[in-house]
């Protein structure tokens, strides 16, 4: 029963993002151009770097 529940659940999470496929997509682009934005200003860089190389090195040790 909890099968069935989960996969309906998972079918109708799946409906809602194709049945607005276009604003999810159109959201994920305007989120990740200011993303990418912000990451490239010059006054953060160095904190930038930090912060990405410590999300690298919790995935590295995550998956060792």
């Amino acid at each position: 029963m909890i099968s069935v529940l989960a996969l309906l659940i998972l079918l109708a999470s799946y409906w809602l993002i194709f049945s607005n496929l276009r604003a999810v997509l159109r959201d994920t682009y305007d989120v990740a151009v200011t993303a990418a934005v912000k990451f490239a200003s010059p006054d953060r860089a160095l904190s930038n770097l930090a912060l990405s190389a410590l999300w690298c090195l919790i995935f590295w040790l995550t998956f060792m």
